[in-house]
């Protein structure tokens, strides 16, 4: 169900007005345009990082993928966005690291949210960034590294989206390994598996807004970085009476 009471007004019709699009890393504020009544607002929080891998002595291994960012959207009267001030606080979740080359987890992908009053209110949505995929040491034999979890669903929104979770890694032996495809999100997806038969393979980074990082991957001795989780982003539809 959307949020607030449109009856009163459905005879006259509701037309968008414009559109604000925050999709640079970072806290910023929302001014409304002149004449919204109503805000459409869409938060998508970052993907998490992948994990990194080591190997030596000739085995393999291969690290966890981060898991994509969560969504969320509500609409609102534009005076419940604005909490008695004359903005509202934007968050834009910025990039998760991946894991370091060795056994190093990534990094958990960042919030985005939407909070009233310049963000000295309450906060209207938030959507939580991807889990960060684990390292993962030498594997003597052939083997499955577990997935990534789902993060915490959006809160606030009419609907609240999960990002994606993510597969099993794998070493099917000492000449071919490779990582899980990153987590989706609602606005991006997730970097695509590493994989390698001899050396090390990168992570690959998450693409779009709120992609999950993939593992790094590696055959030999030397170790893998993870790929980077991509950034989040918020969309402010704004909505007017004729």
């Amino acid at each position: 169900m959307l949020g607030g009471d449109l009856s009163p007004k459905i005879a006259t019709g509701l037309r968008k007005v414009s559109r604000q699009v925050f999709s640079t890393a970072g806290t910023t504020q929302y001014t409304p345009t002149r004449g919204t009544q109503y805000c459409l607002i869409e938060c998508q929080g970052g993907g998490g990082g992948g994990g990194g891998c080591t190997s030596g002595g000739g085995q393999s291994s291969a690290g966890a993928s981060g898991s994509g960012g969560s969504y969320g959207h509500v609409l609102l009267p534009v005076l419940t966005v604005l909490g008695g001030g004359a903005t509202a606080q934007v968050i834009v979740a910025a990039t998760a690291a991946g894991g370091t080359a060795g056994n190093n987890a990534g990094t958990t992908g960042n919030t985005s949210s939407v909070i009233a009053n310049a963000g000295t209110g309450s906060t209207l949505i938030s959507s939580p960034g991807g889990v960060a995929g684990a390292g993962s040491p030498t594997q003597g034999a052939a083997t499955f590294i577990a997935g990534t979890a789902s993060p915490s669903a959006s809160t606030g929104g009419d609907v609240n989206i999960a990002g994606q979770p993510t597969t099993y890694s794998f070493v099917f032996s000492t000449s071919l390994t490779g990582s899980a495809m990153g987590g989706h999100s609602f606005y991006g997806q997730g970097g695509k598996s590493a994989t390698t038969g001899s050396g090390a393979a990168t992570g690959n980074n998450g693409t779009g807004y709120g992609g999950g990082g993939s593992g790094g991957a590696t055959v030999g001795s030397a170790s893998a970085a993870g790929g980077i989780g991509s950034q989040g982003i918020v969309i402010i539809t704004e909505y007017c009476y004729n």
